[in-house]
């Protein structure tokens, strides 16, 4: 096997993981919908994370295909972006149902700091592994605004999303997440 072909069945795993945590949980969550007071906030976000999820194992097949040599530090941030996304997966769905019920809008506002605050990380990694890649490749500042604005931006929100209670913000944002990856799977589709 080449380098390449390592790096993307190890990233396939843990995204394959991340897929079935986020199924499983969706699954008892159904089993249990006459427990639950439903709001389409969670299983929204749950939808914006699964497509977040194939397209990270997509920008993951893209970029390491054909890769021949790869340092660990060059690999190191790829790792912490791959466990931080798992824990994303893991944390938009409850894990149990309580035999009581269970209102997920008040699961939703509980539980925004470890949501968002991992969505926080997870961005900032990415926005520091294309900074790397940047550096390496000795790419423009517009180029780098290019791929990390969207990044940066994402990220700023994220933050603000750990503090706010108000739902329009969170709407937006998951709005926003919506948008990019309609754009993104735009994009895809006219190569």
């Amino acid at each position: 096997m080449s380098v390449s072909e390592y790096i993307i069945l190890f990233s396939s795993i843990l995204i394959g993981l991340a897929v079935a945590d986020l199924s499983l949980s969706l699954h008892r969550m159904l089993r249990a919908r006459k427990q639950i007071c439903w709001n389409l906030i969670v299983p929204t976000l749950g939808f914006v994370v699964l497509c977040s999820i194939l397209n990270l194992w997509w920008s993951i097949y893209v970029k390491y295909s054909g890769l021949e040599s790869i340092s660990f530090l060059e690999f190191l941030p790829q790792v912490f972006i791959l466990v931080t996304f798992f824990l994303i997966s893991a944390s938009v769905f409850p894990d149990e149902i309580p035999q009581e019920g269970l209102d997920l809008q008040d699961f939703y506002i509980e539980n925004r700091g470890q949501i968002w605050g991992l969505f926080s990380l997870f961005l900032f990694l990415m926005i520091f592994s294309a900074t790397i890649t940047a550096i390496v490749e000795k790419w423009s500042f517009f180029k780098y605004m290019l791929n990390t604005g969207g990044d940066i931006t994402a990220f700023a929100l994220a933050l603000f999303l750990t503090k706010t209670k108000r739902m329009i913000f969170h709407w937006l944002m998951v709005a926003f997440f919506l948008f990019s990856i309609g754009s993104i799977w735009f994009y895809l589709m006219l190569e």
